[in-house]
C-alpha cells in the first residue's frame, strides 16, 4: 500500500508505516499544501500597496479587462508598490512562486 497523509504544521515529526511493505510513506506538510500567501494593505488604496509575503516571488497588477499593469519579480519580504496614475477600478493583485499562483482583488480608489 502506498499513501500519502497530510499533518499540520505543529507536527514536528511523523512516522507513518505503510502496512503492506513496512517501509515510511512519503508525508506532505500542511504548510507545503498552501505555500502560497498573499497579504497586501491598504484595501482600498490610492497611493501605494505593502506586500507581505516570501521572498522570491512574481508579482502582477491585472486589470479586469486581463491587461497586466504592473509585474515585477519580488526578493524581499516586506515591499511597498506605488500605484499613483492607476486609474481608479478593481484589479486583481497576483503572486506567483513555483508553479502557484494567488490572486486577490484590490481597489484603487
Amino acid at each position: 500500500l502506498n499513501r500519502q497523509i497530510a499533518v499540520p504544521a505543529s507536527a514536528l515529526t511523523i512516522t507513518d508505516v505503510c502496512f503492506s511493505e513496512c517501509s515510511i510513506c512519503n508525508t506532505t506538510n500542511i504548510s507545503d499544501l498552501n505555500a502560497i500567501n498573499l497579504e497586501f494593505y491598504p484595501n482600498p488604496s490610492n497611493n501605494q500597496i505593502i506586500i507581505m509575503n516570501q521572498e522570491g516571488y512574481q508579482l502582477q497588477l491585472i486589470s479586469m479587462s486581463g491587461e497586466v499593469i504592473i509585474n515585477r519579480f519580488i526578493q524581499e519580504r516586506l515591499q511597498e508598490i506605488d500605484i499613483k496614475g492607476i486609474p481608479p477600478a478593481i484589479y486583481f493583485l497576483q503572486v506567483s512562486k513555483n508553479g502557484k499562483t494567488k490572486r486577490s482583488k484590490l481597489i484603487i480608489q
